[in-house]
């Protein structure tokens, strides 16, 4: 236990009369607090976690292509001379574009694992 999570264990204990539950406690952990009893919680499943912005461009443009991309979201870096680095410059200083990338990428999410589960399929069945 950090030093910090000990003291505030002792803070809350002596401000409750020694009689503290764990659920009660809070602990001090960086710019936040958590409490013990948040932790146990589920958290909301973010099927963009993990994924940086440049992964979902690059399986994008290999499920789609640029030209399918800039017809789905006509912006000048998916229609005009379209490269990855170019369009991450643009998305990362454009939140609703960004945003409307994010949205394409979780409604082909399912399409692009469906087309992967085939594509393992047909290597398996060829014994590779």
């Amino acid at each position: 236990m950090g030093v910090a999570v000990r003291e505030v264990l002792r803070q809350e204990s002596n401000l409750t009369g020694g009689h503290s539950s764990s659920a009660d406690v809070s602990a001090t952990i960086c710019c936040g607090t958590l409490s013990l009893a948040d932790m146990s919680q589920p958290r909301p499943q973010n099927p963009l976690h993990g994924i940086t912005l440049a992964m979902i461009l690059e399986r994008l443009v290999a499920h789609m292509g640029w030209a399918e991309m800039a017809f789905a979201i006509p912006i000048r870096c998916f229609t005009h001379d379209p490269s990855i680095k170019s369009s991450l410059t643009f998305l990362r200083k454009t939140p609703w574009a960004r945003a409307k990338v994010e949205t394409l990428y979780l409604d082909c999410l399912d399409e692009m694992s469906c087309s992967s589960d085939r594509q393992e399929d047909n290597l398996t069945s060829r014994g590779v």
